[in-house]
């Protein structure tokens, strides 16, 4: 049975048709004539300052170079051992091979998908880093995770690239570890008109390392004093956009938090989500699941005029451009959800009508495989 809408659609485009909003901050963009760098990215990186409450913020090209950057900034030993998620995408661990060092594959828990540090074992043996990943915009519980990795002297990177604006303690997502690190990509929670990231900190040394690896290492201008530095800066474009977007981020992801609920409310008693409350810390990055029936969802699916996706199918360790070093743990849970994840379409800017659509086919899929 399917009950396709009038108007099937496949949600894109960071700007959900308003494009015409930021028309006018465009062009006084273009017209102020410093389309790299100047006041306009100043002013978004100072108001990016002010939401996060982070005495240093940076940014960048991209959330890759955000977390490359913060890498490089800790002066890790060579070839130091960094802990990451197995099933987080592959992101921080090419990060991790980027800059020379090793990523350890971590598993994860099967309820919040995230790093599972009791599971950890002797791959902390040796470990200098972590990336926490705060995967499909839920946060570590940062209180703990900190805790930890201060007894075993292990410097935090916190991945917000899906968790932008979350926050925990009455502080926000990036600010708990030693250095933030953010993806604007078009699609995130806070995403621009193009490629872009950021990287905050409240350590002064790291702040000035930062500031000059993103700018080819420059001590001043044409002297480079920092080795494996590069050109990572965010166009005025960009960033005025993202000041503009800054100022409804709050109620964006308050809008994704309810739509999130809503599926979760459709799917009912089902084991889908292993959650029936959206938790407060969740910016509802994605929507995503665990079924067992992957292929035939994603057909039923589209079927219905609904465009499913799988973050991420393939584990890190099980992928030969990011596991050439033969890193060998077991991570049983994270191969386990890498085969079961599906992502249910999630935006602010999807209507109530499509929603709803959603729901309804949520409830017939249900019902159709009880």
């Amino acid at each position: 049975m399917s009950i396709a809408s009038k108007d099937p659609f496949v949600p894109a485009g960071n700007l959900a048709g308003i494009n015409d909003a930021y028309l006018e901050l465009v062009n006084r963009a273009i017209s102020a004539g410093t389309l790299v760098g100047g006041h306009i990215v100043s002013d978004f990186e100072n108001d990016l300052a002010k939401y996060l409450d982070s005495e240093y913020v940076f940014s960048l090209a991209s959330g890759t170079d955000a977390l490359i950057l913060s890498l490089i900034a800790l002066q890790l030993p060579s070839k130091s051992r960094v802990l990451v998620a197995d099933n987080a995408g592959g992101y921080a661990s090419l990060a991790v091979l980027s800059t020379g060092h090793v990523p350890v594959f971590c598993d994860v828990s099967a309820e919040t998908f995230l790093i599972d540090l009791e599971s950890l074992g002797d791959r902390v043996n040796g470990a200098n880093a972590l990336i926490m990943t705060h995967l499909y915009g839920q946060m570590g519980n940062m209180a703990e995770v900190m805790s930890w990795a201060s007894m075993r002297n292990i410097r935090v990177i916190e991945d917000c690239a899906q968790s932008f604006g979350a926050t925990q303690l009455e502080k926000r997502s990036g600010t708990f570890g030693d250095i933030g690190a953010f993806s604007f990509y078009p699609t995130k929670n806070l995403g621009g008109i193009g490629d872009g990231g950021a990287i905050c900190t409240s350590n002064q040394d790291y702040a000035e390392r930062i500031k000059s690896l993103r700018q080819y290492g420059w001590s001043d201008r044409y002297n480079i004093v920092h080795a494996n530095a590069r050109n990572s800066r965010l166009d005025s474009i960009n960033a005025t956009v993202l000041r503009a977007k800054l100022g409804s981020i709050d109620a964006d992801n308050r809008t994704r938090r309810e739509i999130l609920q809503k599926y979760v409310d459709a799917f009912g008693d089902t084991p889908f989500f292993s959650y029936k409350v959206v938790a407060a810390d969740n910016v509802a990055h994605l929507a995503v699941g665990k079924t067992s029936n992957t292929q035939e969802m994603i057909k039923f699916f589209q079927e219905n005029g609904i465009e499913l996706s799988r973050h991420y199918p393939i584990p890190d360790s099980k992928q030969t451009g990011l596991n050439y070093l033969g890193v060998e743990f077991s991570n049983p849970v994270s191969q386990q959800v890498c085969e079961q994840v599906i992502s249910i379409p999630i935006y602010p800017w999807l209507t109530e009508e499509q929603v709803n659509h959603v729901c309804k086919v949520i409830k017939l899929w249900c019902k159709q495989n009880a």
